[in-house]
């Protein structure tokens, strides 16, 4: 397992954004951390606009965003232009 430079296991943050239930971009990022899972610490967090939406919803996600950050060594934005 890759480490950082401490011997701590390399902790990737995986978010991104959907406007619907459909999301090719949503899929592939959830399929890509249970392959990063094999050597990463991965952590996902995804902002369902559908099932949240508008400031709250934004606001909300961005609290567990802040929460995480802090402990990550990568960040790995997905986002769609779609």
């Amino acid at each position: 397992m890759p480490s950082t430079m401490q011997g701590d296991p390399v902790r990737i943050l995986n978010l991104g954004v959907s406007d619907s239930a459909v999301c090719g971009v949503r899929d592939y990022a959830q399929h890509l951390a249970i392959e990063l899972q094999a050597g990463f610490d991965v952590t996902t967090l995804w902002w369902d606009r559908a099932g949240e939406p508008g400031c709250r919803g934004a606001r909300t996600w961005l609290r567990r965003v802040s929460a995480v950050l802090h402990e990550t060594d990568i960040a790995l934005w997905h986002y769609s232009v779609f």
